[in-house]
């Protein structure tokens, strides 16, 4: 098959074909590679956008891998608040540990925010501030973190 054409017969395509098949395997691994080029580069053939995918893959799977271990670092720093707020709770008085849990905890997430929505400013209030004790460290959580 002549390598200079741009478009090739199908009946030359299968000469070629046929006379790659029965050719004696070439050990390419071992040529210069400025001999592989120039083959590559007689025939028409460019490695450029071949070299372009891979990149382009590369960069894929580095982000894509990027981005999960930024899912689990969040998925994590969650889960580590969550345990900070369920230890707070765990420590706040018994009397508003029942005030939120009757407003957080409603068989029917409606019913629950229904609560919140029936709630005078005063009420709104009052809970806004308890749980502003919540999150402020106590003097027994900075006595542990010393």
């Amino acid at each position: 098959m002549p390598d200079d054409k741009q478009n090739p017969k199908a009946s030359d395509i299968l000469r070629a074909l046929h006379a790659l098949v029965r050719e004696p395997e070439e050990d390419v691994t071992h040529k210069p590679q400025k001999e592989v080029q120039g083959e590559l580069k007689r025939r028409g053939l460019s490695t450029a956008s071949l070299v372009a995918e891979v990149k382009q893959q590369l960069a894929k799977a580095k982000a894509n891998a990027e981005l999960a271990a930024a899912r689990a670092k969040r998925e994590n720093t969650l889960a580590q608040r969550l345990k900070r707020i369920q230890r707070k709770i765990d420590e706040a008085p018994e009397a508003l540990r029942k005030r939120m849990l009757a407003l957080l905890s409603a068989e029917d997430p409606a019913v629950a925010f229904s609560k919140f929505e029936e709630a005078t400013d005063d009420d709104l209030q009052s809970l806004l501030n308890d749980l502003d004790l919540l999150d402020k460290p106590n003097d027994k959580d900075s006595a542990d973190d010393a």
